[in-house]
């Protein structure tokens, strides 16, 4: 089997992670050839150009596979193959990329609707994307395959001097980064004091303008930000930390839920259903409330405080007299 790869414009790490799992544990009898940009970004001329070459050299293989953030968007003459990875675009829909006048996020989203003409089958990474992307799409769903794989990892050493709580994100608006720190403020209010870890990839101007303002707004916290850390020790903070918290809205698969997993970290994240694709956390949160996510972390912790349910702090709710007596106090 002789595969062609296009990876033109694959800049997420996650999507960077899976593509040279490919590349280094390729199984005897298939033959990759991957064609790529020197940048690593997409633009017009980067695309036209990959195009050109697979037309040219495609006739020599069995398959071409799209690993990029661009789908097929010609008919290939060997069977086409889309991975799918971005839910962002189907999570945000034409319209409401329009009103929020970005275009370029309007352009993948109009890319991806036309490449069901040009695709033989999709490549997702579980179930609640694959039916969503059906449902986008309006396609069968045979044309759209599960087929999850993860990045190998090392052994680590545990150590007994965990003092943090970690969250593996990128500076972007899905991953919900801003909740971390606005469910820290309100356990700083009820006297929890917890170190937080985050570690980003940064890449660009506008990522890292939105990286100082997240140090901004969490400057009175102990909120620690790494940036372009090796993953090795990133992996070493995932193992030695109290939990990982994922409070992301939307991920295709999200490594690092399988990564905790591996390493027999708890997790406590969001509600959403990528989620229990993947594991069944020990804690959950509603991820657009800071104070769901802040009750989530006193509960792993077994701390009650006002924070606890009703009924945990009372044994009885007793309305009439509590409201009288905060009335005449």
């Amino acid at each position: 089997m002789k595969v062609l790869v296009h990876t033109v414009g694959l800049k997420s790490e996650g999507g960077v992670k899976l593509l040279n799992e490919i590349k280094q544990n390729c199984p005897d009898g298939v033959y990759l050839f991957f064609i790529s940009s020197r940048t690593g970004r997409i633009n017009l001329i980067n695309y036209i150009v990959s195009i050109y070459h697979i037309f040219k050299v495609e006739k020599e293989y069995d398959k071409v596979l799209y690993f990029s953030s661009i789908p097929p968007l010609f008919r290939h003459k060997s069977k086409t193959v889309y991975f799918f990875q971005n839910v962002l675009l189907i999570n945000t829909g034409i319209w409401r990329s329009i009103l929020k006048l970005n275009f370029s996020l309007f352009a993948k989203i109009l890319f991806l609707k036309i490449s069901k003409k040009y695709t033989d089958e999709y490549y997702v990474q579980g179930l609640s994307i694959k039916n969503n992307l059906k449902s986008f799409l309006k396609i069968k769903s045979a044309k759209i395959k599960s087929v999850p794989f993860y990045s190998s990892l090392p052994q680590i050493k545990k150590t007994k001097n965990k003092n943090h709580f970690i969250y593996i994100s990128s500076p972007n608006k899905h991953k919900n980064n801003e909740l971390i720190i606005e469910a820290l403020k309100i356990l700083e209010n009820y006297g929890v004091s917890i170190v937080f870890k985050i570690f980003f990839s940064v890449l660009s101007d506008s990522e890292q303008r939105y990286l100082e303002k997240l140090k901004s707004q969490s400057s009175n916290l102990k909120v620690r930000f790494y940036i372009n850390t090796k993953r090795a020790k990133v992996l070493e903070n995932l193992v030695n930390s109290y939990a990982l918290v994922y409070p992301s809205f939307g991920e295709s698969l999200g490594l690092p839920l399988y990564e905790a997993h591996f390493y027999k970290v708890p997790v406590i994240a969001s509600s959403n259903e990528y989620v229990r694709n993947t594991l069944n956390p020990v804690e959950v949160f509603d991820p657009s409330s800071p104070l769901s996510l802040a009750r989530a972390i006193c509960r792993f912790l077994d701390i009650k405080n006002e924070l606890s349910p009703i009924l945990e702090r009372k044994k009885s709710i007793k309305c009439r007299e509590d409201f009288f007596n905060e009335l005449c106090s």
